[in-house]
């Protein structure tokens, strides 16, 4: 049995998302085995998910229905993060997806800033794995997310899509110096799909946007469709190392194009 216990364990909470996760959930458990408390939300998994889960003492609970719609699908991200906020045994919190995982030097990195116990908030830097190599250099790096913080430090997450944490006034994040692992071997069928339900759900909760609107959310849009460009041609003529396919580069520049054009639909 891999149940936790309280011997030498980090006094965090890890939360993690499920959703018939048998194939990447064990890999995931197993990279935040040394945390006090890990926490599954789970959306009604009908494989051996939870049956792993529980062989490692976690806590589980499931998607609450008014953060999901009619295909039981979740269409409020914050919600379902803060049903294991809410509920956290220490106000030490980190989450990841079941499909990621953590690296043992930042687990270690964690630990040390736990010690502290300085209340605050931290940018994690993330790679992406694809066939069991790290990518060195892809159009969205640096890739971070606040994955680690102190409760007191925040208010908890917002937004439906995407969502972050909100921090409480004078709080100033820091940057981790080690890294989360992202795999990224998702067929470019089944990365298209999510992409395009990401894309309805943002839409759906703008709605009806003015010509003005459009015109800023544009302009945001190209920016970064320029800056991952830019990144693109410098990674695969002068940066050595493993690179992200180019076809996935230029996906990520796609989406961000498919994203205007959904908005100038939307346009009033």
């Amino acid at each position: 049995m891999n149940q936790l216990n309280s011997h030498n364990k980090i006094p965090c909470t890890v939360e993690i998302l499920t959703h018939n996760s048998e194939k990447n959930i064990l890999r995931a458990l197993g990279s935040v085995k040394d945390f006090a408390e890990i926490i599954i939300i789970d959306g009604a998994s009908t494989d051996k998910t939870l049956e792993i889960a529980r062989s490692f003492g976690c806590v589980v609970l499931e998607q609450e229905q008014r953060f999901k719609n009619e295909n039981g699908q979740i269409k409020d991200f914050s919600g379902v993060r803060n049903q294991g906020l809410n509920i956290a045994k220490y106000d030490w919190f980190a989450f990841v997806d079941s499909d990621e995982y953590f690296t043992e030097e930042l687990v270690r990195e964690i630990r040390g800033i736990v010690e502290k116990n300085e209340a605050g908030a931290f940018w994690v830097p993330r790679k992406y794995v694809i066939g069991g190599e790290i990518i060195e250099h892809a159009n969205t790096y640096p890739s971070r997310q606040m994955r680690f913080f102190n409760r007191k430090a925040s208010d908890g997450f917002v937004k439906q899509v995407h969502e972050r944490v909100q921090l409480k006034p004078g709080i100033q994040p820091k940057i981790l110096k080690n890294f989360m692992c992202i795999p990224s071997d998702v067929p470019a069928k089944e990365l298209r799909k999510k992409q395009s339900r990401y894309i309805e759900m943002e839409v759906k909760r703008s709605g009806n946007i003015s010509f003005w609107r459009y015109m800023q959310i544009s302009a945001r849009l190209l920016a970064l469709i320029i800056l991952y460009s830019f990144r693109t041609i410098r990674n695969n003529l002068f940066r050595r190392g493993k690179k992200m396919p180019f076809s996935l580069d230029l996906n990520v520049i796609a989406y961000h194009w498919f994203v205007m054009l959904a908005f100038w639909k939307k346009i009033k």
